[in-house]
């Protein structure tokens, strides 16, 4: 199966996005230059916020927004690490399982509003990884 790329993308996507340092900061930046150029990255971390920010989080909201964020998307990663061989199909059941359930938890945390603009935001995330890797998700 194809290398891990898209959940480690969708880690750098949303966490680094996210500006929480964590310990593996060096490694995510190295990982995020092989998918993006410098440029795209620009461009999507300036849209990642932009969209945050229409979303008018308190700081606190913002914050353990950004926690789940990351808790999620490190639980897609090591998904990812851990299921290398599993067909295409059980590998996306999986990765929506977890997907849905950081939606569930993110529902109590936001406004209906917040969290329709959320799902988008990260349904925009997935469909652009499908797509630089050729899948159609």
């Amino acid at each position: 199966m194809e290398k891990i790329t898209f959940l480690l993308l969708i880690f750098i996507s949303v966490g680094s996005y996210a500006q929480i340092k964590e310990k593996d900061s060096t490694e995510v930046m190295e990982k995020k230059e092989e998918f993006y150029t410098n440029k795209e990255n620009e461009y999507i971390k300036a849209w990642f916020e932009n969209e945050v920010v229409s979303m008018k989080l308190t700081d606190t909201v913002k914050s353990e927004y950004y926690k789940i964020l990351l808790k999620h998307t490190d639980s897609m990663t090591q998904f990812g690490d851990t299921n290398k061989q599993l067909p295409k199909d059980d590998f996306k059941k999986g990765l929506n399982g977890i997907v849905d359930r950081m939606n569930l938890k993110l529902k109590t945390l936001l406004t209906e509003k917040q969290s329709q603009q959320h799902e988008k935001n990260f349904r925009i995330i997935l469909w652009n990884i499908s797509i630089r890797k050729g899948w159609h998700y």
